[in-house]
C-alpha cells in the first residue's frame, strides 16, 4: 500500500466566488488562501502592495497539472475553453499571477520550481531581492495541489514507501500530499516601525547543485556543505552556533 495526503473537506465556495473557483485551479487556490492569510498578518496595505516595491515569488512545483476540474479529452478536446484550460495547468506561471492579480501586487513576479525545494528556493530568491533593494517587502509562498500523474511517477521510480513518513521516523521516501504556505519578508527596522509582529529571522541562505542524479544527492554531500557553508557565512555565524539542523529524508 502507498499513502498521500489530500486536503479533506475543501469547498472552494467558501473562500471564492463561483467564477473565481471556476476559474482557478486547485493550486492556485490554495495559494491565494496562504497569501491572504500572510497579507492579513502582517497587516500590508492595498497601497503598499499595488507600490511596485512589494515582490512575490511563489514556489510551485507540480503546478495543475493534477487539477481534476481540467476538462478530459471527450472527442471536443480541441476547443479554445478546454485547450486554453489545459495550457494553464502546465503553466507554472498561472498560480503566481493568480495571486499578484488577487492580491494587486504591482511589483516583481517570479516562480521558482526546483522540485521538492521550490518554495526553500523561493525564500533564498526573496531574500536576494530585500538584499539588493529591489522591494521593500517580499511575499513568499509555496503551493501545490496533489497530483495523481507526479504520484504515478514517483510511485514508478520506487520512491513512495510502504508506511507513512513522520517526523523522526525511520522510514525513507516520499509521502506526496497538498497545501501552501506564505511568508512576508521584510527588514527587521521596517517591520518594528510598522508595529507588526516579527515571526522570526531569516540570517542567511545558501543554495547549490549537485549536478549528480534527479532525485539523489551526492553521496559525498559536498553538495550540502556548500549550501549550508554560504548560509552560515551570510549569517555570519559559526558551525558551533547552531542548535538545530533540520534534514530530510530521501530515497537514494
Amino acid at each position: 500500500m502507498r499513502h498521500a495526503a489530500e486536503i479533506d473537506a475543501y469547498d472552494p465556495l467558501d473562500h471564492f466566488s463561483v467564477e473565481q473557483a471556476e476559474a482557478l485551479d486547485r493550486t492556485a487556490q490554495f495559494a491565494i488562501i496562504a497569501a491572504r492569510q500572510a497579507v492579513a498578518d502582517a497587516a500590508l496595505s492595498n497601497t503598499l502592495l499595488a507600490s511596485g516595491r512589494v515582490a512575490l515569488v511563489m514556489g510551485i512545483c507540480a503546478g495543475g497539472q493534477g487539477d481534476s476540474n481540467i476538462p478530459a479529452g471527450d472527442g471536443h478536446w480541441w476547443s479554445e475553453e478546454k485547450l486554453s484550460r489545459r495550457f494553464l495547468a502546465t503553466a507554472h506561471y498561472f498560480q503566481t499571477d493568480a495571486v499578484a492579480a488577487e492580491l494587486g501586487v504591482h511589483g516583481p513576479a517570479i516562480t521558482v520550481s526546483t522540485a521538492c525545494a521550490s518554495s526553500t528556493s523561493a525564500l533564498g530568491i526573496g531574500f536576494s531581492l530585500l538584499q539588493a533593494g529591489k522591494a521593500d517587502v517580499v511575499l513568499v509562498g509555496g503551493a501545490d495541489a496533489f497530483s495523481l500523474y507526479t504520484y504515478a511517477g514517483f510511485y514508478a521510480l520506487g520512491a513512495m514507501p510502504e508506511q507513512p513518513i513522520s517526523p523522526f521516523s525511520i522510514n525513507t521516501g516520499v509521502t506526496f500530499g497538498e497545501g501552501a504556505g506564505c511568508v512576508v519578508l521584510e527588514s527587521l527596522e521596517q517591520a518594528r516601525a510598522r508595529g507588526v509582529p516579527v515571526q522570526g529571522e531569516l540570517l542567511g541562505c545558501g543554495m547549490s547543485g549537485d549536478a549528480y542524479h534527479i532525485t539523489a544527492p551526492h553521496p559525498s554531500g559536498e553538495g550540502l556543505q556548500r549550501a549550508m557553508a554560504a548560509a552560515l557565512r551570510q549569517a555570519n555565524l559559526t558551525p558551533a552556533e547552531v542548535d538545530y539542523i533540520n534534514r530530510g529524508r530521501g530515497r537514494r
